[in-house]
């Protein structure tokens, strides 16, 4: 009997030994958890990376869009640049030909071309009238080529901020992306933390269960 007892109180002064232990072990284990989360806003982190994949849907969408605008305007501007390298009519191109200003211009154009074609089976080149309609030749088509030089800029200018659009777009993805994974990386050593807090926890909770279980078997003893 008096082995059974000092074998009992060994392992009763052993568990709690281990169990002080596990304690200390637990509080430093929750205390670096708790300075992580804190360091690392962690609960940010988690409420960011709920909503993130609805974010990534929204910016590759608008990406896929934009790609696609900047493609039609990027059609169109080379479109414009290949007929100006080679001195065609930029009147041919359907951006230009469907303008209503450029419409309206080229028919008053059409109308003082005839119209002077009509004065000079009259009069001489130096007559005021045959004047007066060169001089209205002259401006009406100076103002047809600043309407059709105005599209080319509009163009020009949509195809660039098309291309800015994309890129912007683009390095916002990349930037999500990188910030996905840099968030994945810190609730993945997180998780390392909080395993070794339930880990300790699950062992020093086993120990004060035999602690109380030992303490109560040597109570009924007595």
């Amino acid at each position: 009997m008096d082995i059974q007892m000092g074998a009992s109180n060994y392992a009763l002064t052993w568990m709690s030994n281990k169990a002080r232990e596990q304690r200390e072990n637990l509080t430093k284990a929750e205390r670096a958890l708790q300075n992580y989360m804190k360091q690392h806003d962690i609960v940010m982190i988690e409420d960011d990376l709920a909503v993130l994949p609805q974010q990534l849907t929204v910016l590759t969408t608008r990406l896929a869009e934009a790609q696609a605008e900047k493609n039609v305007a990027e059609s169109t501007f080379w479109q414009i640049e290949a007929v100006q390298a080679g001195s065609g009519n930029l009147e041919s191109l359907e951006v230009i030909s469907n303008n209503e200003e450029v419409q309206e211009t080229s028919a008053a154009l059409r109308d003082s071309e005839q119209q002077v074609n009509d004065l000079s089976k009259r009069y001489g080149p130096m007559h005021p009238k045959m004047k007066l309609g060169q001089a209205t030749l002259a401006d009406t088509n100076r103002q047809l080529q600043l309407a059709i030089a105005k599209i080319v800029d509009t163009e020009k200018n949509k195809y660039d901020a098309a291309a800015r659009k994309v890129e912007s777009l683009r390095n916002s993805l990349e930037k999500l992306k990188g910030e996905a994974l840099l968030m994945h990386a810190k609730l993945t050593e997180y998780s390392v933390l909080k395993r070794d807090v339930d880990s300790i926890r699950e062992i020093y909770d086993a120990l004060m269960v035999k602690i109380k279980e030992k303490g109560i078997t040597e109570n009924t003893q007595k």
